[in-house]
């Protein structure tokens, strides 16, 4: 649903949203210019994962759990896996892709991605 709301809005304005679909899912039904794949260097998923504010309470779950060292280390290995597993498909769609890094600043970000949709 969410998708087909984003497909009407476009029909008359640009839309940026920030949803997670695979690449799969989207190259049958966006097209190139229409997309951009953001993802994280994997060695930062640790130290910014719960730095955002919808993660917060969670980690705090987490934090108050006698086993949380344990819980926080499952979490964070499938977190990896599933950012390796995805950055590939990623890649091999064909679609345009930015992997923040450890240098990367928002602005830099910022400038890719409208690069990509023809903004500046």
């Amino acid at each position: 649903m969410v998708l087909l709301d984003l497909i009407k809005l476009s029909e008359k304005q640009k839309v940026i949203a920030d949803v997670l679909y695979t690449p799969d899912y989207t190259q049958n039904i966006i097209n190139y210019n229409q997309l951009v794949f953001l993802t994280v260097e994997k060695s930062l998923i640790r130290n910014t994962y719960f730095n955002r504010p919808e993660k917060r309470e969670f980690f705090e779950y987490v934090k108050s759990q006698e086993l949380s060292e344990i819980y926080f280390e499952n979490i964070f290995q499938s977190l990896e896996l599933t950012n390796e597993l995805e950055c590939k498909m990623m890649r091999e769609s064909g679609f345009y892709m930015i992997e923040r890094t450890k240098e990367s600043s928002i602005t830099d970000v910022q400038k890719l991605i409208e690069k990509h949709f023809g903004l500046i």
